[in-house]
């Protein structure tokens, strides 16, 4: 349906596109081997040492994880936190189905581990600016980041740049102890860091431009981040629930090794 020259499209059908591209994205990442996001790589390399529970049952284990350390640090259960994990555990059961149905894949030649890892970084790219242009409940990854910096009253590029390292250093400890070869790390995971964020801009402009977006169900539905205790967090402002395309661009840009969902 279009409105004038614009397409007109749902803000729920771009959430539920958005999170099956990223776990698409992230199944060609993983079948490359040349390296996934840093925040995914923590239930990837778990799931090397456990193989009984499968990847995505360990991401969304990880991040229920977080969910949880993010209760007890805030001391205080809200209602996005339940919404996000749920958000999880629908990401962990797409990104088995994804990784099982690329595992098939043939990876003889190392030229096609480079197409699988750019076809993932173009779709995963796509995925993350689904999900921040839908303005539904973001994945505990970045959920998490956000919070903690608002309690702590911290910049939020200080506390997700910790938050990354942190992560990278779990995983490299990790498999160092437990699997004594590096895998899931490697230079296609500091490309995603580099240019994620670039590329998920890019295709928020691109909606901007063709997207007519509109609600299927009610506007309470829609993701809202509140700032609490405005007085003591004077610098971060309110998100409106009808994000401006700067303001998407940014978000976009601050979680880029998530969604790098």
């Amino acid at each position: 349906m279009r409105f004038g020259k614009k397409l007109i499209v749902f803000y729920e059908f771009m959430f539920a596109l958005g999170l099956i591209c990223i776990s698409a994205g992230l199944s060609f990442m993983v079948r490359s081997n040349l390296g996934i996001s840093v925040a995914s790589s923590m239930p990837y390399v778990i799931s090397h040492r456990f193989g009984a529970i499968t990847f995505g049952t360990w991401s969304y284990i990880v991040q229920g994880f977080l969910v949880l350390l993010l209760i007890i640090i805030v001391r205080k259960i809200k209602i996005s936190y339940v919404l996000s994990f749920l958000v999880s555990v629908v990401f962990g059961y797409l990104l088995d189905f994804f990784t099982g149905a690329t595992a098939a894949l043939p990876v003889d030649h190392i030229w096609l581990r480079f197409v699988y890892y750019a076809v993932g970084l173009f779709v995963l790219s796509f995925g993350i600016a689904s999900v921040v242009f839908s303005q539904w409940p973001p994945i505990p990854f970045d959920l998490f980041v956000k919070e903690l910096a608002l309690h702590k009253n911290l910049s939020f590029k200080k506390t997700k740049t910790g938050f990354d390292l942190s992560c990278l250093a779990f995983s490299s400890v990790f498999l160092i102890i437990f699997i004594r070869q590096i895998t899931g790390i490697g230079p296609g995971t500091i490309i995603s860091a580099l240019f994620n964020g670039t590329l998920v801009s890019l295709w928020l402009k691109l909606f901007s431009g063709v997207f007519l977006p509109r609600y299927l169900l009610r506007k309470s539905w829609t993701w809202k981040v509140k700032t609490e205790n405005k007085d003591k967090h004077p610098e971060t402002p309110d998100v409106p629930a009808q994000l401006s395309l700067r303001q998407a661009e940014a978000i976009a840009k601050s979680n880029h090794t998530h969604l790098n969902q």
